[in-house]
């Protein structure tokens, strides 16, 4: 096993956790990795043992790699436009106003979504959610022997 203060950010390891097989060191409190669940794959982040006697559920094993400085690890999706894929947010409207009760605005000049109505279910979700650093891992563990992982 691989002490904490061993362990640096950006590189991939093999992992003794309870639901990453490999994750990447985000040089703080964790591993991000992918996970499947219910046949759905998506990018998730177990803290390491050392760090919480109640969360911790991930340890180093051994070194695979490392990524690119360019791909994040925020498991964040955040949301896009779908039209110009500026960041948006929803904002909700106070409770005085009539219709709907809220809405998605760009967060550079808080304009609205230009993809969509304003109006409408905050649940349709009128945005594409952001999966490029996911593709991203997936892409690079096809450039690993498939026995790493």
């Amino acid at each position: 096993m691989i002490k904490l203060e061993q362990l640096q950010p950006g590189k991939v390891y093999r992992l003794q956790s309870r639901n990453l097989e490999c994750g990447v060191w985000n040089g703080k409190d964790g591993f991000v990795g992918i996970r499947t669940k219910f046949g759905r794959r998506f990018l998730d982040m177990e803290i390491h043992w050392d760090l919480s006697e109640t969360f911790g559920t991930a340890q180093a094993l051994e070194p695979l790699g490392a990524i690119p400085e360019s791909f994040s690890l925020d498991i964040s999706l955040g949301t896009e436009c779908g039209n110009c894929h500026k960041p948006v947010n929803y904002v909700k409207r106070p409770a005085e106003q009539e219709g709907a009760s809220g809405e998605w605005l760009h967060d550079d000049d808080g304009s609205p979504n230009c993809s969509v109505p304003v109006q409408g279910d905050k649940t349709r979700r009128p945005v594409r959610w952001r999966f490029r650093t996911m593709r991203s891992l997936q892409n690079y563990k096809s450039t690993i022997a498939d026995d790493t992982w």
